[in-house]
């Protein structure tokens, strides 16, 4: 729940300054569209406030049509399919600003007056309303894309939010469903244990319970520290090793100091352990399991386990069976496309092996698989 938490309180800060940076953007855009007058000068030494005013009309009406489009015609017309009245509203936004910049030049700010022998200089008006209409559309389709465009990532923004809650609430079941799996068989093994060594029964429940710290307290969070999870896995060794007969040889071989501080979700191996106790044993037939863990500095973590295989019969299997199921699930989950897991029967039909590798960082997340 805290990682949950944690996650959306990351979201929200996101947001939260996505948004600032936008409306960052939008200042200092509009900042330098009204300063043009004065930095386009005409190569004019001083620069009059009635100059300026003049100059700072056409930005004024760039800067109406530009969020009359954003705030009100794209969200109320245009996005709820209403682009026929769309169109029509925005010919007519266009045709008022063109207007009211043709009436404020002629009337209100007229422009410098001319010598008798510059008129001829002058453009016809007609090319100064064309001018005026082409940049006013310019204005309004910019407009429409950058509202779009915000729509788009907000929408896409929330797409990932809901996926990222499917996955948490996906990890947080499967999580709670190992967890009983696991304390069930073990207080089976446990069982089977006070029937014949009471000492090592009592041992067996020391062992238990620093498990039961790790699956209580210590793996709630989305990642666990992986020197966490090897004294797990250690310790359900040893605890499983109480209960075994001498005829299986158990090698363990583990290599991750050079990692401390590398971090991985928990319980990922714990499945492939417990498979490789549940049908690599036999009382009666020499058995063997070989386990190996090891990582290197570019964050990848290597496990292999392979034990004799004596694949139970219907009538032994304990019910239940969703070990390898789930991590299945949670890989995928987790890890999609930087994750390899191999396993399978060998030919003879006498081994049963598990190759997982996973590449844990994202920043260089090339799959071993490739």
């Amino acid at each position: 729940m805290e990682q949950m938490n944690f996650d959306t309180d990351t979201a929200k800060s996101r947001h939260g300054s996505t948004g600032t940076a936008e409306v960052l953007m939008h200042v200092l855009a509009w900042l330098f569209v009204f300063a043009s007058p004065l930095i386009f000068n005409h190569g004019q030494t001083h620069i009059y406030f009635k100059d300026y005013v003049r100059g700072c009309f056409m930005p004024l009406m760039m800067f109406v049509v530009f969020y009359t489009n954003y705030f009100a015609l794209v969200p109320r017309l245009f996005m709820r399919s209403r682009r026929q009245l769309f169109f029509v509203v925005e010919i007519i936004l266009i045709a008022v600003t063109v207007a009211c910049i043709q009436e404020m030049f002629a009337k209100f700010i007229p422009a410098p007056h001319f010598k008798p022998h510059d008129l001829h200089k002058v453009p016809a008006r007609w090319l100064f309303v064309a001018r005026d209409v082409v940049a006013m559309a310019i204005v309004a389709v910019f407009g429409v894309a950058t509202r779009l465009s915000r729509s788009w990532h907000k929408a896409e923004n929330a797409r990932k939010e809901a996926e990222l809650g499917r996955r948490n609430a996906e990890l947080k079941n499967l999580r709670n469903q190992i967890s009983p799996h696991f304390l069930l068989n073990t207080l089976n093994n446990i069982y089977a244990l006070t029937m014949f060594d009471t000492e090592k029964a009592q041992k067996a429940i020391q062992e238990l319970s620093r498990l039961l710290r790790y699956l209580l307290y210590d793996n709630q969070a989305q990642l666990t520290p992986l020197s966490k999870e090897i004294d797990f896995l250690k310790s359900y060794i040893n605890l499983m090793r109480m209960r075994t007969a001498a005829n299986v040889d158990i090698s363990v071989k583990i290599d991750c100091n050079a990692n401390d501080k590398l971090k991985i979700a928990p319980l990922l191996f714990m499945p492939l352990v417990e498979n490789a106790f549940k049908h690599g044993v036999n009382l009666s037939e020499k058995s063997f399991i070989n386990i190996s863990l090891c990582s290197t500095a570019d964050g990848v973590v290597d496990f292999f386990c392979e034990n004799s295989n004596f694949p139970k019969s219907a009538k032994e299997l304990a019910p239940g069976g969703i070990g390898l199921q789930n991590l299945a699930q949670r890989l995928e989950n987790i890890y999609p496309q930087r994750y390899h897991w191999q396993r399978g029967v060998s030919a003879d039909g006498k081994r049963y092996s598990s190759h997982l590798v996973i590449q844990t960082r994202n920043d260089l997340c090339t799959s071993p698989a490739q």
